[in-house]
């Protein structure tokens, strides 16, 4: 379980840097240290994890927010962890499947059934 937090942090970070936003700004007013200390238990998988980060970070007002460092965290610590969809068009239609599902409030539950079937 520490090595898939450790992981999502890195991840985090190189996401942060990649957008130039301020890592330290996620971790405080973002809630990426709240996220990890709070919302993740030791008997998550990598699957639950990312299902709980789409959620936490991605949704509000039962809308996707439009926080993409959140969203590309998520999706990268997923791409890293698990196998992602095989080809290009199956991944338009899995983030489009995506967007949906956060737009209609982001469910775990329904994150968590896309994440089975998109992901290995």
């Amino acid at each position: 379980m520490e090595q898939h937090l450790k992981a999502f942090k890195a991840i985090a970070a190189q996401v942060a840097h990649r957008h130039g936003f301020s890592f330290g700004l996620f971790l405080g007013e973002h809630g990426l240290r709240d996220f990890l200390l709070d919302e993740v238990s030791a008997n998550d998988r990598p699957a639950d994890i990312a299902a709980k980060a789409l959620r936490y970070f991605c949704v509000e007002e039962g809308r996707f927010n439009g926080f993409l460092v959140g969203l590309e965290t998520a999706i990268q610590f997923l791409n890293e962890q698990m196998i992602r969809p095989a080809n290009e068009s199956q991944r338009v239609i899995a983030f489009q499947d995506l967007k949906k599902i956060l737009d209609r409030g982001g469910e775990l539950a329904s994150i968590l059934c896309w994440i089975a079937s998109c992901y290995e």
